[in-house]
């Protein structure tokens, strides 16, 4: 598809197939426009910074990855934390509860308490 000497500004394209396109011509073209759009083998003038968003979404999706994946963890160790205490030990809340893989006592209110809290927070600032 070309588009010679089309002006695009204002246009929204969002979710269009524009494989193959050459907007080399075009004006009025922003990066927003293409949100959604598939512009595999696409051509874009110099002066549109595509370039600069693809690389934040890269660094954003990085980021979103390494906290997904210690939620995942912290879940992981949680739950096999509390699959290692009897019931007895949460109801009498006066124990101290070894932790798996570190073998560190804490204090089973502590961890009953605050463990839930800390994953629901990292979940939030997560979806946020």
């Amino acid at each position: 598809m070309r588009t010679y000497k089309t002006h695009i500004y204002g246009k929204s394209v969002l979710g269009t197939k524009l494989r193959d396109a050459d907007f080399t011509r075009a004006t009025g073209l922003e990066a927003q426009q293409f949100a959604g759009s598939n512009v595999t083998n696409s051509h874009f003038p110099d002066k549109l910074d595509l370039l600069d968003s693809l690389k934040q979404i890269e660094e954003l999706s990085r980021n979103s990855r390494k906290l997904m994946v210690a939620l995942l963890l912290g879940c992981v160790y949680a739950s096999l934390t509390l699959a290692t205490t009897e019931d007895a030990m949460i109801v009498a809340k006066s124990a101290s509860l070894p932790l798996p893989i570190i073998q560190t006592k804490v204090p089973i209110t502590g961890f009953v308490e605050i463990a839930p809290l800390l994953l629901l927070g990292m979940y939030f600032y997560f979806i946020c």
